[in-house]
């Protein structure tokens, strides 16, 4: 008996026999089960998705708006087509490539990313390696020009972390929600402070003995404080974008800066400067723990740096295949003209001996 597959039928068809009766072909298996209802379950919401989006017809793209792959403006096209340039799909805004602000815009703007997540991981590095010398020049051999080095590797440092900070937090990052912007703004204009306590904590290194001395080391205390505070509001920023352009293993470890940072950092703001020998042990620890979170932290801006940076390579791939591609093929004719001895149009006539039957004719003559 024929299995029926109208919208009358009382028997639901699945599994083998519903393929069967589709004939193998994937469009009408996808079309009865989405029909029935019977094997939806085995398609992906994904699916789903651009097939409501299809049945719904094209949409325009309306504005500037730059394709994330080649930098072509794609004004007066149609969502969920390729881009005429380099033939990435063209996401619709809310889609998950389009959520990936570090590859949308123009190239200049992917540019800043990447220089930008590049100055932050390397300022960070920096001040990893620069506490660790502190601590043992300071415990093994302490000398009185330690501190001026170290304030001023930290202010190097705080620079280049300023003008990282002021290129990966544009306005896309605030998701067109208001808090967000307020917060990537806060974020921005408290990360000079950096600048302001070191010049603070060496001026109180200067006046040591003095009466400002306490004041300028509560004013740099405070100083560092907001900064760091402003400091864990970007990697959470960050971390919303990590986990928008799929760098699931930079989210994480920009999740455990956020959550595991701050204790080790006040616990290491409070130490004095002339401790007991025996708390030596529990101090380092307390630094291991630090450097050990600042380097996830730096490691999560780096991926994010990598990321940003395979895009923008494989943009510039694509779109200088063309010249690439003719480039080789004149290399490879320059070669084959060079190796392959050249065939005279025209050679010497040769007589040959007459056929059978044309002995009155005359000789016969080729070229060869």
């Amino acid at each position: 008996r024929p299995l029926r597959l109208d919208a009358m039928s009382d028997r639901r068809p699945s599994g083998p026999v519903f393929a069967l009766v589709c004939g193998g072909d994937s469009s009408a298996v996808a079309d009865q089960a989405v029909r029935f209802g019977g094997m939806s379950r085995f398609f992906t919401a994904k699916y789903l998705k651009y097939r409501s989006l299809a049945a719904s017809g094209p949409r325009p793209v309306i504005g500037d708006v730059y394709c994330p792959g080649c930098g072509y403006n794609l004004r007066n096209l149609n969502y969920d087509r390729n881009c005429p340039e380099c033939a990435k799909l063209i996401e619709p805004p809310g889609s998950d490539a389009a959520g990936d602000m570090m590859l949308a815009g123009t190239p200049a703007q992917r540019q800043s990313w990447r220089v930008g997540l590049a100055f932050a991981a390397a300022a960070i590095l920096i001040m990893l390696v620069a506490r660790l010398w502190l601590f043992a020049t300071m415990l093994l051999v302490p000398s009185a020009w330690t501190a001026p080095v170290y304030f001023a590797i930290g202010s190097v440092a705080s620079l280049a972390w300023i003008i990282g900070v002021w290129l990966i937090t544009p306005p896309a990052l605030d998701y067109g929600l208001q808090w967000r912007c307020r917060l990537r703004i806060a974020v921005r204009w408290s990360q000079p402070l950096w600048l302001v306590g070191y010049a603070l904590w060496a001026l109180a290194h200067d006046l040591s003995g003095t009466s400002f001395e306490p004041t300028l080391r509560g004013l740099a205390l405070l100083c560092r404080a907001v900064a760091g505070v402003g400091g864990l509001a970007l990697a959470a920023l960050l971390m919303r974008a990590a986990e928008e352009a799929g760098q699931e293993p930079a989210a994480r470890r920009l999740n455990a800066a956020v959550w595991l940072l701050p204790l080790p950092t006040l616990i290491l703001a409070l130490v004095p400067a002339q401790v007991a020998w025996f708390t030596l042990i529990l101090i380092f620890g307390v630094l291991l723990l630090w450097w050990w979170l600042l380097w996830l932290y730096a490691r999560g801006l780096l991926e994010m740096q990598r990321h940003v940076s395979w895009s923008m390579r494989e943009t510039i791939q694509r779109q200088t295949r063309e010249q690439r591609v003719a480039e080789t093929r004149d290399q490879l004719e320059q070669q084959v003209r060079s190796t392959i001895r050249p065939v005279p149009a025209t050679g010497p006539e040769i007589p040959l001996e007459p056929a059978d039957g044309e002995a009155g004719r005359g000789p016969l003559r080729g070229s060869f």
